[in-house]
């Protein structure tokens, strides 16, 4: 199973069903799928190879997640860039994952021009703005619409290496972690022990598209045939409006994002009545910040701890929650259980494993 194959499925069963929203922009399944098909053959004829490298450089928007979709099913690899570093920063990523192809969002164009030299590799700037004063770079919309909507043929195994993330949870440089097809689509398998969301059901992705989190999200809504509302960045108070007003079934924020939807004035006043399921995790969270947003967001509540190489690893689910707001505090400092396919031992300085307690 290629990660592309679910959107190829959902688009041939529910073509007009929605597939993301930001803002006044709606797409359906339908022009989803020939978006991609479109980025794919312009990537193949912009002479980027299997297995070879493309970058995204953006905040959050639905334009990214097609980007991944589109090198997926081209057999290159993604590799999400963070739009909150420096340029010196991106170029380091860029040359260590030797980008052929490098999509920026308008607002970042000058500052790659600052290091535009120093790359080694990049032989496509495309631009997914138009980009005012910026000369060399492509402008997304007039570049794709040159580009066919037909499937593309290309050979891609479940073992090609789908996306390249890079990771500071290391010493020295970020080091680029890669993620086959097969590992993302086996990622997705804990996710739905936990939303089981329905074909056209709504998703909040206010994570980093950039970071593992979002991703995983991104992609689970794609393979559930669901749609993903995406924000341009984490406002608070958009946030509490969409999970009152938006039909959002679920979300993936972090412990500082509950302390911010706390503050804002009108939260409490709203209802939710479309919320089940919201998954947190990156951080501890203390008992009074839980405490204060179960009873603002009326849900089930899921902490989850993971890496960028294998997606969710524990979960501290509904049950747990429950109980450490009741009687037993001391679950909050606990990491949960092991999520559907994984396996957890704890073992001591020399790798050999502890007795329980």
């Amino acid at each position: 199973m290629r990660i592309y194959h679910f959107l190829d499925y959902w688009a041939r069963e529910q073509p007009d069903a929605e597939f993301a929203v930001q803002e006044s922009q709606r797409l359906t399944y339908a022009e989803a799928a020939a978006a991609v098909n479109r980025l794919a053959h312009g990537m193949v004829r912009g002479g980027v190879q299997v297995g070879e490298r493309i970058g995204i450089l953006a905040s959050n928007r639905p334009e990214s997640v097609l980007i991944m979709l589109a090198a997926a099913k081209a057999g290159v690899v993604a590799v999400p860039m963070d739009a909150r570093q420096t340029p010196n920063q991106w170029l380091y990523v860029l040359n260590d994952g030797a980008v052929k192809f490098l999509f920026c969002a308008g607002e970042f164009v000058h500052a790659v021009d600052e290091v535009r030299q120093s790359l080694d590799t990049v032989e496509h700037f495309v631009t997914l703005d138009d980009a005012d004063g910026a000369s060399g770079w492509e402008v997304f919309a007039d570049w794709l619409a040159e580009q066919p909507t037909t499937p593309i043929e290309r050979p891609v195994a479940d073992t090609d290496t789908l996306y390249q993330i890079y990771t500071s949870g290391t010493t020295g440089q970020p080091k680029g972690v890669t993620v086959s097809h097969a590992a993302k689509t086996a990622m997705l398998m804990p996710v739905d022990q936990i939303y089981h969301l329905q074909p056209g059901e709504r998703l909040l992705v206010v994570t980093p598209i950039f970071h593992m989190a979002a991703l995983l999200f991104s992609f689970y809504c794609v393979s559930r045939g669901g749609s993903t509302y995406i924000p341009r960045g984490f406002d608070p108070g958009e946030v509490v409006r969409a999970l009152s007003e938006e039909r959002i079934i679920g979300t993936w924020l972090a412990p500082a994002m509950f302390q911010a939807c706390l503050a804002v004035p009108d939260a409490a006043e709203r209802r939710y009545d479309s919320l089940r399921s919201i998954l947190y995790g990156g951080a501890a969270i203390s008992e009074d910040t839980l405490r204060r947003t179960t009873q603002l967001f009326p849900c089930e509540f899921f902490q989850v701890y993971g890496v960028t190489e294998a997606g969710v690893v524990t979960v501290l689910g509904p049950q747990e929650h429950r109980a450490a707001l009741t009687d037993k505090p001391a679950l909050l400092t606990s990491a949960g259980r092991p999520s559907l396919g994984a396996e957890i031992r704890i073992v001591d300085e020399e790798g050999d494993p502890v007795p329980t307690g």
